[in-house]
């Protein structure tokens, strides 16, 4: 099965720093006060292009007993929404299939930005991955 691994090393040209989900606590460490809004913005103080978080794979059914599909979730985070909004942009090329290269990746649900506490912003889109069904 493809795992955020795989995906993490699709999204290695991407020019933002790119966290695993067993690494999504990683931002919220090392604030002063203990406050998560402190600790995201010393992080992205560190990170001028801010940063990617994936998430896990959510399975989400099985077609024909052909191929599975999972719900991938990415994060785009930065310290400007037009930031945000280009790192999303850039994640989303990376990882998207178009008809001319192919691919197991769509994109499932477009970008949402969200505003958070102290100026920073998240943009989160939504792929679809698709996994040929092997019996093991």
């Amino acid at each position: 099965m493809i795992g955020t691994d795989q995906i993490a090393a699709l999204l290695a040209p991407v020019s933002a720093h790119v966290l695993t989900p067993e690494r999504i606590e990683e931002p919220l460490q090392g604030g002063k006060g203990g406050t998560e809004r402190a600790s995201l913005s010393k992080y992205l103080s560190d990170k001028a292009e801010g940063y990617v978080q994936l998430y896990e794979l959510t399975p989400t059914f099985t077609y024909q007993g052909v191929y599975d599909t999972y719900l991938l979730t990415v994060d785009a985070v930065a310290d400007t929404k037009a930031a945000a909004v280009t790192l999303a942009a850039a994640c989303r090329k990376q990882l998207s299939s178009t008809p001319r290269r192919g691919g197991n990746i769509t994109t499932f649900m477009p970008e949402r930005v969200e505003a958070l506490p102290g100026g920073i912003y998240r943009v989160t889109v939504q792929f679809e991955v698709r996994q040929a069904r092997t019996e093991e």
